[in-house]
């Protein structure tokens, strides 16, 4: 291979670094719109997916309230059919109601007037009552005044038969023989008057049993009590009469009476001891009928007092068949009140129904409008998916393009630089000729993992086949800015020396800088490579220096901060081409590059 001419060497040397970098930099903006298209067509993506899974869920929901749609049309039917159903009991409820209303008002005039006719009898039994009272007195003072009279003429008889029969007591003992028989006869009579006075009694019980049972038939039913009413009545009316006669009785009993004491008055002269007798048995039937008369009273008495009590339990009967009828009618009102109550109810259960019934179809309405936008929008969404991967693949393509117009572009300066490069360090360094560099690899388009897999296999490979930076020389580093020194001949074997210092700084120098470069997997570096990253790096400098005080020992470095200062020596190559050692700036980590802050990796 020929070598190139020096000024040609030297504008190519010149031309090729902005050429390249700007290739670079053209390669890392499509690299990063790239990276941004692929970002815009995975979210894509995602919202697609986002968008079908919302769709999913909205057909979902749809599919739901049409099912919840259909039962509430189910319930509303039945709730139609159960609301017709209680508005039909409602309706019996009312008629019934009010049959039953009329029924019980006409029961209750009828007990009001059952009532009434009851006060008016008890007014008329009480003013017989009275009545029969006054006449029971007006008698009372009758025979009191007859017996007044009676006792006073029976004194006075007394003393005159005592008179008379002190002069005719012998005279007259068989005049008394003969009346004997007749007073025995009169007695048996007055037996046979006073067992007829017992069978008028016994007639008046029977009477009054018979009024009591009809009064109790008047209290166990009271619908017919007008003619339980009649029947007392006459039953009265024959008390009345009953007492009539024994009236008229008593008076024809005082009237014989009377007419027996004046026939004994007339024979009583004659007849003291039989007057006597006769005063005994007329005093005792005296006792008699006054028993009688005081037990007729007192039945009387006790008649007035069953009345009064049977009107008593009569009147509370019927105050309780009036709470009883309130009673029913405010239950009755009740329950007409809760069938309102649950009428109202079934209504609003209607109308809420109504109400979501509208709802639902307005919200189906809703999300069928919604399913429609979703799927125009899934339309849209997949046209416009579809055009990106078709500007997507356009711009692969073309990134793809540049890629391989950059390789080609960097292999060839790459090889002038290096053709250009060697041919001055040969003239240095070797008074021989080198052999001609290998051919560079083609760089593939594509990125995958199997190329990043080689490149970290070469980047460890490089790395376990590099030495230490800082192992050929231990003079100690100049801290004095250095002089431009005239070159000076040197030997062969150090002219050796420091070529293979040169590329074992290099290669530790580069090795950082060359992790972070992207493209296919390439072989070690050549040392036209590593002097054009050489240079790179030479623009770096470093972010703070300090005088070093010697290895191992302790330096004050910003706001007093105290660190170990551990002398790591980097190898540098000046323009006249002498190496030279220089402090690092901090202590970094074997293997890494120090680089500023906002430099470009």
């Amino acid at each position: 291979m020929a070598t190139p001419p020096a000024p040609e060497a030297a504008t190519a040397a010149q031309a090729s670094p902005q050429r390249l970098r700007e290739l670079l930099d053209e390669v890392a903006r499509k690299e990063e719109a790239l990276r941004q298209l692929r970002a815009l067509f995975e979210r894509l993506c995602r919202d697609y997916e986002v968008e079908q899974r919302n769709a999913a869920r909205a057909k979902l929901e749809l599919e739901t309230l049409l099912t919840r749609h259909e039962t509430q049309q189910q319930e509303l039917v039945t709730m139609k059919a159960r609301s017709a159903v209680q508005e039909a009991r409602i309706k019996e409820e009312d008629g019934a109601w009010a049959r039953r209303t009329r029924q019980l008002r006409q029961e209750l005039a009828a007990a009001v007037e059952e009532r009434d006719a009851l006060a008016n009898e008890r007014e008329a039994q009480w003013q017989q009552t009275r009545m029969l009272r006054s006449q029971l007195e007006e008698q009372q003072r009758q025979s009191a005044a007859s017996e007044d009279a009676w006792r006073c003429r029976l004194d006075e008889a007394r003393r005159e038969a005592a008179v008379e029969a002190q002069a005719g007591m012998r005279e007259r003992e068989e005049l008394l023989r003969l009346r004997e028989a007749e007073l025995q006869r009169g007695g048996s009579q007055l037996e046979g008057r006073l067992a007829d006075a017992a069978a008028e009694a016994r007639r008046q019980q029977e009477a009054k049993e018979a009024l009591m049972l009809r009064i109790d038939d008047l209290q166990r039913s009271l619908r017919r009590q007008e003619a339980m009413t009649q029947r007392a009545q006459d039953a009265l009316s024959v008390e009345q009469k009953a007492k009539a006669q024994l009236g008229e009785y008593m008076a024809l009993e005082r009237q014989t009476h009377r007419q027996r004491l004046e026939q004994t008055e007339n024979s009583y002269k004659a007849q003291v001891q039989e007057m006597q007798r006769l005063c005994d048995q007329h005093a005792r039937e005296r006792e008699r009928l006054e028993s009688e008369v005081t037990r007729c009273q007192r039945e009387a008495q006790q008649e007035a007092q069953r009345t009064r009590e049977l009107w008593l339990q009569q009147k509370q009967q019927l105050e309780a068949t009036i709470e009883s009828l309130r009673g029913e009618l405010t239950r009755a009102r009740m329950r007409l009140d809760t069938a309102d109550e649950s009428q109202q109810r079934v209504e609003a259960l209607l109308a809420r129904s109504r109400r979501e019934l509208e709802a639902s179809q307005q919200q189906e309405a809703v999300l069928q409008e919604t399913v429609a936008s979703l799927h125009k929008a899934a339309a849209r969404r997949d046209a416009t998916h579809l055009r990106l991967e078709g500007e997507v693949a356009r711009l692969l393509a073309a990134v793809a393009e540049r890629e391989r117009e950059t390789e080609r572009w960097r292999s060839a300066v790459d090889r002038r630089e290096w053709q250009s490069r060697l041919e001055v360090e040969r003239e240095r360094a070797l008074p021989e000729p080198l052999p001609p560099p290998p051919p560079l690899p083609l760089p593939l388009p594509a990125a995958s993992a199997a190329r990043r897999a080689a490149r970290r296999a070469a980047r460890r490979a490089a790395r376990r086949g590099s030495p230490r930076i800082g192992r050929c020389s231990r003079r100690r580093a100049s801290t004095t800015p250095r002089r431009e020194a005239a070159p000076r001949p040197a030997s062969r074997r150090r002219r050796r020396r420091r070529l293979k210092c040169f590329a074992r700084s290099c290669r530790r120098c580069c090795r950082g800088a060359w992790r972070h470069t992207r493209g296919p997997p390439h072989p070690p570096p050549t040392p036209l490579q590593l002097l054009l990253l050489l240079r790179r790096r030479r623009r770096r400098r470093p972010t703070a220096t300090c005088k070093p005080r010697g290895a191992g020992r302790w330096r004050r470095v910003g706001g007093g901060v105290r660190q170990r200062a551990t002398q790591t020596l980097r190898r540098t190559r000046c323009k006249t081409g002498r190496l030279r050692r220089r402090p690092s700036p901090a202590p970094h980590r074997r293997g890494t590059s120090v680089r500023p802050a906002g430099a470009p990796r």
